[in-house]
């Protein structure tokens, strides 16, 4: 049994030994159109781990964001802006995890870069569409909800009638 752990950390082992940070090479070619359609490249590919450290904690500043959010959120303004962070949490971990498992079995296309250009394109819009939210709607909301409590505040309210005198 032992050596059947052994064997798993030596494999682990010898994988982070092949991983790397990108060099400035690499991220010249983040602005060509073949840098994401290229499909020569396998699954040992030398920034995986990088790219998942990356995406570790940007999946841990969104939920930060979504609980100081939920925090904030005292008359219910914030309930759109919460669900749309739940939504692109997800959204990143199921794209996440089927491009790792489509890397694993080498499909070309569901592997590619474009998938993941596509799935930062679709985070820079539903991102844009959120601080759109807080920005612009939310305010106007809270601002409209505190009027209409001032304003029902200082209406007469209606006297209740005493069922004590009326025994």
């Amino acid at each position: 049994m032992t050596t059947f752990f052994t064997q798993r950390f030596a494999t682990i082992k010898d994988f982070i030994a092949t991983q790397q940070i990108p060099n400035g090479a690499y991220w010249k070619g983040i602005w060509s159109w073949r840098f994401w359609v290229d499909h020569h490249f396998g699954y040992q590919e030398p920034y995986i781990l990088f790219f998942l450290g990356l995406i570790i904690i940007g999946l841990a500043l969104l939920t930060l964001w979504r609980v100081v959010l939920k925090l904030r959120n005292q008359r219910g303004s914030y309930d759109g802006a919460i669900g749309a962070l739940a939504t692109l949490i997800i959204f990143n971990v199921i794209i996440t995890l089927a491009y790792l498992f489509f890397r694993g079995q080498a499909l070309t296309y569901l592997s590619s870069r474009l998938v993941v250009l596509a799935s930062i394109i679709v985070n820079v819009v539903w991102l844009g569409y959120i601080l759109y939210q807080l920005k612009r709607i939310i305010p106007v909301k809270e601002r409209q909800e505190l009027e209409k409590e001032r304003f029902f505040r200082y209406l007469p309210k209606k006297k209740e009638k005493a069922l004590s005198r009326d025994k």
